[in-house]
């Protein structure tokens, strides 16, 4: 990150997976530090960016990439499980974006990237209901924030990636 002028926060529920990536990154923490972020939280994020904002003084980009699905079927998803699955890949973009937003406002310039999921626009084909309607829901989470930050120098945006597969 430093070769290219940038500082980088690393966020995990698990601090330790954090805390290896922005190692692996600079080991010396001058230019990239671990977070310990529950996304279902904004207290955690209220945190996270005043940590930001302690060391660096500002945040000028904010990729929201967490995520979790489950191929539960349909009449076996529990409210419980429900929840979960929301609480995760919609309300985490809710409570970041609202956390952020305002600092970015402020100092008049700001990216946030929302990393949704193909899912969310088609129904998904692999996707379970509760995780497609999440990803939806942050789909529009991004454009609600992206019109109200119109003109502010700050831009929200959604991507939609395709299946992934990952180690998990």
């Amino acid at each position: 990150p430093a070769a290219a002028g940038a500082r980088v926060a690393v966020s995990d529920v698990d601090a330790a997976s954090a805390q290896a990536v922005a190692d692996s990154l600079d080991a010396s923490g001058a230019t990239a530090m671990s977070l310990a972020l529950d996304v279902r939280s904004k207290l955690a994020f209220e945190q996270a960016r005043d940590r930001i904002v302690a060391s660096w003084g500002k945040t000028d980009i904010v990729i929201n990439n967490a995520g979790h699905a489950k191929r539960t079927p349909t009449a076996e998803i529990s409210p419980q499980e429900f929840d979960d699955i929301v609480a995760i890949n919609m309300r985490s973009v809710f409570l970041s974006c609202q956390v952020f937003c305002e600092h970015m406002r402020a100092n008049g310039y700001g990216r946030i990237v929302n990393v949704t999921s193909l899912a969310g626009q088609n129904g998904g084909t692999v996707a379970s209901a509760h995780y497609a309607a999440a990803k939806a829901g942050a789909i529009m989470l991004s454009k609600y924030f992206a019109q109200q930050l119109a003109g502010s120098g700050v831009t929200v945006n959604a991507i939609s990636p395709g299946p992934i597969s990952t180690a998990k």
